[in-house]
């Protein structure tokens, strides 16, 4: 095993010279001609793109900040800095969200849902790229096994009504069915109605409420609705 060039520490049996990049770096900025050579490169660099606003092209070029402006400067940083980006309890606090202090509509609202619904369907031409869940994947091998084709006598992922995305259509019976995974639909079995889920910032009861609204909204306009748990395929272990 052989050390680290610059910290000399053990590497891995992955690293090949350097522990790290931060160590790779120092390396390379310790040796005066790699300096040189890149100073010099920058140098002709902006000789050559003057709109890159280096040296006397820069508008404050011969300029300086008085202590004041340095100080706002600072304060402002501190508020607003990069690492408030990163703030697990507060991802973005005031100023660096775009909506700070701004309400959408209701028409506005219910306009980007239904974008976001229409970008399920095929031919979209802003489609995601879903992934399906084991317990769709397994669903969907014995919907096969049965004899059932996609884009004949079942669709997945399909916009109903702008009211939400199946899992699975069935255009002629115009049933949807939707398999509910447990963690992030709160499988009441496991879940308590005071749950909190981080991901989805709700609590366990108004995901049932949501999920029982859908249900509703779709059973209200002339479809039929089926709900399978993710545990309830695990149960009839129907996993490989």
């Amino acid at each position: 095993m052989s050390d680290c060039k610059w910290c000399k520490k053990e590497l891995k049996k992955t690293a090949k010279k350097f522990c790290n990049s931060t160590c790779a770096n120092k390396f390379r900025w310790s040796d005066p001609e790699y300096k040189t050579k890149t100073s010099n490169s920058m140098r002709r660099y902006y000789k050559e793109h003057p709109s890159c606003r280096n040296g006397e092209n820069n508008s404050f070029y011969g300029k300086h900040h008085s202590k004041d402006t340095l100080i706002k400067i600072g304060e402002k940083s501190k508020k607003i800095g990069w690492w408030a980006k990163y703030n697990k309890e507060n991802p973005k606090p005031g100023i660096l969200n775009g909506m700070f202090g701004k309400h959408q509509s209701q028409q506005a609202k219910e306009k980007t849902r239904i974008g976001n619904l229409n970008r399920y369907d095929k031919g979209y031409k802003q489609k995601i790229n879903f992934k399906d869940t084991y317990p769709e994947k397994v669903y969907e091998s014995f919907l096969k096994f049965s004899g059932f084709k996609e884009f004949i006598d079942y669709f997945k992922q399909k916009n109903i009504a702008n009211i939400t995305i199946t899992d699975f259509y069935f255009p002629q019976t115009k049933t949807c069915i939707f398999i509910d995974g447990d963690y992030w639909h709160c499988n009441p079995d496991k879940y308590s109605a005071d749950y909190f889920h981080k991901q989805c910032h709700k609590k366990a009861e108004q995901i049932w409420k949501k999920d029982e609204n859908n249900s509703n909204l779709l059973k209200s306009n002339g479809y039929n609705v089926i709900r399978i748990w993710e545990s309830d395929i695990k149960r009839e272990k129907l996993y490989a």
